[in-house]
């Protein structure tokens, strides 16, 4: 792979650099032939050894103030991967790229909500940026559909920019062997649908569906979370912890009221786990189907009950093919698929 570019210097600049983000660029940096610069800011909690995972050196910025390339020690890069378009220390940088007639990239993972601030965004994305970048990198299918709407050619569109780590999140038994369980992973905040959560939670235990419901997070809403007396709950944990707790589980549930993707619902499918996603969620469109799951109306309880109460019922067969169906469409995300779409991207002609 790269062959082409093995005499080319790439940068890839990454916002808020998450451990998923951190395992995708060790993979590229594994394969990509040429000179690699890999430039970050840090997430709002901030996490420990990225470099290690990359096994490079990562240039951390600020995000609100701007660089030049000079100034960071750093030659000013033959193609530039950047997340985002609102970031003025990657668009500095990319200005100069520009400047210096090298080709621009953009990671977006935003969906179409249809807000206002969308609209507005869209008409000063085609009027400005548009010409800023020879071709974007998503997620998946919402993704492309958000970057067609905004003025992005079809074929200048790549997938394949989230995933976990499959060599964290494998699989564990049978899902049928499982435990009884349905799992949350993520913030304990409104936005991840956790109202709706607790009270379809409680009237599933109030049924006798037979469910164990284990939330694993923390964030604002931990005191009613823990209150509930339908919840197990526990503290938010490494990678290697979650792994665990989801090849121990059979669902795992995402009730988000907004979900750009979703990189929770890759490593439950990646674990073998069925899953039940809100509408709305990016990545529902990529790996769930009626074989795996059930899509249920975001901020319902009630749809969420129903869903329990149906997933209750299922047969030792219909356990298998939801297995089979999880491991199948989580084999199309992840650090390998990345890399390649990274270099699908390198050689479009924009």
């Amino acid at each position: 792979m790269f062959d082409e570019f093995e005499d080319q210097h790439l940068a890839v600049a990454w916002s808020g650099l998450p451990p998923y983000a951190a395992y995708c660029l060790a993979e590229l940096a594994r394969q990509y032939l040429g000179r690699l610069t890999i430039l970050g800011t840090k997430a709002d909690v901030p996490h420990q050894g990225l470099e290690a995972m990359i096994g490079q050196e990562i240039h951390w910025l600020e995000r609100n103030k701007s660089y030049g390339w000079k100034e960071l020690d750093l030659e000013v890069p033959d193609r530039f991967i950047h997340t985002g378009w609102a970031y003025p220390a990657f668009n500095s940088l990319g200005a100069e790229v520009g400047t210096a007639g090298g080709q621009r990239y953009s990671m977006i993972d935003t969906i179409w909500y249809g807000t206002w601030r969308q609209y507005v965004g869209l008409a000063y994305f085609r009027l400005v940026y548009r010409k800023w970048f020879d071709a974007v990198l998503v997620p998946g299918v919402c993704g492309r559909r958000f970057c067609r709407r905004i003025g992005m050619p079809n074929e200048l569109i790549f997938e394949g920019l989230y995933g976990a780590n499959p060599k964290i999140f494998t699989q564990g038994p049978t899902l049928s062997g499982r435990p009884k369980r349905i799992l949350f992973v993520g913030r304990l905040i409104e936005r991840k649908g956790i109202p709706a959560l607790l009270q379809a939670a409680r009237e599933s235990a109030r049924r006798d569906d037979g469910w164990e419901f284990v939330l694993v997070g923390s964030g604002p809403m931990e005191a009613e979370v823990r209150a509930e007396p339908s919840i197990h709950w526990e503290p938010f944990a490494s990678p290697d912890t979650i792994a665990e707790w989801m090849r121990a589980s059979q669902f795992l549930v995402l009730p988000s009221l907004e979900e750009n993707w979703g990189v929770v619902a890759h490593e439950a499918a990646l674990s073998g786990c069925g899953l039940i996603l809100a509408e709305g969620i990016g990545a529902a469109e990529d790996l769930l189907s009626r074989e795996n799951g059930i899509l249920v109306r975001k901020g319902e309880a009630e749809s969420l009950s129903q869903a329990f109460e149906t997933l209750a019922g299922w047969s030792s067969a219909q356990y298998q093919n939801c297995e089979q169906e999880s491991s199948v469409l989580a084999a199309n995300f992840g650090p390998l698929a990345f890399v390649q779409s990274v270099e699908r991207m390198l050689s479009a002609e924009g």
